[in-house]
């Protein structure tokens, strides 16, 4: 195996292969399959009945929530916002003052915004919905908890995973302190934290959380096997970012055997997990082996999505990466290009997700021998990384790939160096983060080890240019 083709395999997709997660609705609602297009037109015509028939402030509140979560939810219209900040109004009206009102309004009105990407926008109006519930005499604790989550998933959409992880921990205590040990909320609680330290790098810490969600989900009385698919894919899914490949394809040909059962072969949720099999399979090397899964995915997400669906541009890629890994750039070239543009569409430049794509576009554009365009997608590679913690392992290996094209062309030996330091220093903090020396530890420091070679060569490099 070439060095770059190690550093193909060995680039953290940051996207990876992503659960679609629809944000339901907290109301009822008739919508499903092929007439959610009819449900916003009757759920306009019955607020039409209320508005006539009623006078009273806020009888007509459900409607008007309703229709602002068709519209948001069903149709991804943003002309669900407008409906959803008149429910707002409605419900700030409404004398003597409804709490219950108002948390369920601006929970509308946060969903309509973050359906649209205005994470930054919503995140004022899910603080305002958590003091809300913490101001109230109710003794279910559920409610705080799941506004925690929300908070979470904002935060981290956002990027700001470590803010997220403070919410999710609070969400853990509260189901923890108030809830049976067997609630299936207490494996969701962990099960989340567990998501959260896998988008840190902090692998290891995240494995607990999962297999901890995986055994409850496991020994429940009537196992959810929705729930329990859902983890043998986030433990695989961790495993195989700690470089356990072999373990991790158990779980995930557990979770692709389950899920078919739910769901059908044709899922968009099986194809999440045929799309990971397909990763733990090519970290192993077995890339030739890996294509017709990644194949699958993305014949099947195409015919689920519309095109500009983030899940066909994560499919896109994976089988981009897959391609170049057997050297075949020109056909990998499109997918990157398709996956790219629909990413970079809604993603800000310097996001971890942006950083996984522009390392595989440098790596493309390096095997095309277009030497200019590699060059400038690892230094945007590299900045993307900025937004992440200095052991994340998008970031060290950020810093690596710069430092390893530039060296391989006997290129800028300072600023080489100047970026194996850094890697360094994130591989080392990431081993000093454990309690001990573990085989874990160690299998990942061989993983690592040639960025210190590489800087042994480049101060031998450095000090021939000093002599001469």
């Amino acid at each position: 195996m070439t060095c770059r083709l190690f550093a193909l395999l060995a680039i953290p997709l940051l996207l990876g292969a992503t659960e679609h997660k629809q944000v339901s609705s907290p109301y009822p609602t008739t919508a499903s399959g092929s007439d959610e297009q009819r449900a916003s037109t009757r759920v306009r015509a019955k607020l039409n009945e209320c508005e006539i028939s009623e006078s009273a402030d806020g009888a007509c509140l459900k409607w008007i929530m309703e229709l602002a979560v068709q519209l948001t939810e069903f149709e991804l219209d943003v002309a669900g916002e407008p409906v959803a900040r008149r429910a707002v109004a409605v419900a700030d009206s409404i004398r003597p003052v409804d709490a219950n009102a108002r948390i369920a309004s601006r929970e509308v009105l946060a969903l309509s915004l973050g359906i649209q990407g205005r994470n930054a926008e919503a995140e004022p109006i899910l603080r305002e919905i958590i003091a809300l519930i913490a101001s109230s005499i109710s003794e279910d604790k559920s409610e705080l908890a799941q506004a925690y989550n929300q908070l979470a998933h904002n935060l981290s959409s956002q990027g700001r995973y470590r803010e997220a992880e403070s919410s999710l921990r609070r969400m853990l205590a509260l189901h923890k302190a108030h809830s049976p040990p067997d609630d299936p909320l207490v494996a969701v609680a962990n099960s989340n934290l567990g998501q959260n330290l896998d988008l840190q790098g902090r692998y290891a810490e995240a494995e607990n959380f999962h297999i901890t969600a995986l055994a409850m989900r496991e020994a429940a009385t009537r196992p959810d096997l929705s729930a329990v698919a859902a983890s043998y894919v986030n433990v695989g899914d961790n495993l195989l970012s700690q470089g356990r490949a072999k373990e991790a394809e158990v779980f995930f040909h557990r979770a692709i055997d389950l899920r078919t059962a739910i769901y059908g072969a044709n899922s968009y949720i099986v194809a999440t997990s045929i799309q990971l099999l397909g990763e733990a399979l090519e970290a192993q090397g077995r890339v030739v082996e890996a294509e017709p899964h990644f194949r699958k995915a993305l014949a099947i997400d195409r015919t689920t999505w519309p095109a500009w669906h983030l899940s066909v541009a994560g499919s896109a890629l994976q089988l981009a990466k897959n391609l170049d890994a057997q050297n075949r750039h020109e056909e990998a070239k499109p997918l990157y290009d398709e996956g790219w543009a629909i990413y970079a569409a809604v993603t800000p430049e310097n996001s971890p997700e942006m950083l996984s794509i522009y390392a595989l576009l440098a790596i493309n554009r390096e095997g095309l021998g277009h030497e200019l365009e590699a060059e400038a997608f690892y230094r945007r590679s590299v900045f993307a990384s900025s937004s992440l913690s200095p052991t994340h392992p998008g970031r060290i290996y950020a810093a690596w790939s710069l430092a390893n094209f530039l060296q391989s062309r006997g290129r800028a030996p300072a600023e080489v160096r100047s970026l194996l330091k850094s890697a360094q220093a994130g591989i080392l903090g990431r081993l000093q983060s454990g309690v001990q020396f573990e085989a874990k530890s160690q299998t990942e420091l061989r993983r690592y080890a040639p960025a210190f070679t590489d800087e042994v060569r480049v101060a031998w490099d450095l000090s021939r240019s000093t002599v001469n």
